[in-house]
C-alpha cells in the first residue's frame, strides 16, 4: 500500500506540470478574448490607436490565420523538436505577441501580434494534449488534461 506522502511525490511534478500548461491556455484564452472589449475602444474616435473598421476586423481575424499556420508548424515542430521544447517555444511567440500589442504605435504591429499569437496558439494545441500523454501517469492523465482544456481557456477568456 502507497502511504500518502508518496503519493503525493509521485503526483508531485505532474500536477506542477499540469499548473504550467493550464497557464498557457489561460494565456491561450485571454489572447482568443482580446478582440472583443478592445477592438470597440481602438475603433472609438478617441482612441489612442485609431483604427478604421477594415483594420479592426483585419486584427481580429488574423489570429484566426495564424492559428492555421500554427497547427501544421506545431505538428512539424513536435516531429523534430519533441512535445516538450515545442510547448517552451509558444512561450516565446504568445510573449512576443503581446509585446508587440502593448507597444503598437500603428495598426501594422497589432497585424504582426495577432500573427504571432495566432502561430501560438495553433502551435499549443498541437502539442500541449501531446505533451501531457508523454509526461502523466495513466491514473491521473484524464484530470490533468481537463484541467488544461476545460479550465484554462474558459478561464482566459472570462478574465479577457
Amino acid at each position: 500500500m502507497i502511504r500518502s506522502s508518496n503519493k503525493f511525490e509521485k503526483y508531485y511534478a505532474q500536477w506542477l506540470m499540469a499548473i504550467g500548461v493550464t497557464i498557457i491556455m489561460v494565456e491561450i484564452g485571454i489572447l482568443s478574448g482580446w478582440s472583443s472589449p478592445y477592438l470597440a475602444q481602438l475603433t472609438s474616435s478617441d482612441s489612442p490607436l485609431p483604427l478604421t473598421f477594415d483594420q479592426a476586423s483585419w486584427v481580429a481575424s488574423l489570429l484566426n490565420l495564424g492559428r492555421f499556420v500554427g497547427a501544421i508548424t506545431g505538428a512539424i515542430t513536435v516531429n523534430y523538436f519533441g512535445s516538450k521544447r515545442t510547448l517552451l517555444l509558444t512561450f516565446v511567440l504568445i510573449g512576443s505577441c503581446w509585446a508587440f500589442t502593448m507597444s503598437a504605435d500603428n495598426f501594422i504591429w497589432l497585424y504582426i501580434a495577432r500573427t504571432l499569437g495566432g502561430v501560438g496558439l495553433g502551435m499549443t494545441y498541437s502539442c500541449f494534449a501531446l505533451y501531457i500523454g508523454e509526461v502523466a501517469l495513466p491514473e491521473i492523465r484524464g484530470a490533468v488534461v481537463s484541467l488544461a482544456m476545460a479550465g484554462g481557456g474558459s478561464a482566459g477568456m472570462l478574465v479577457s
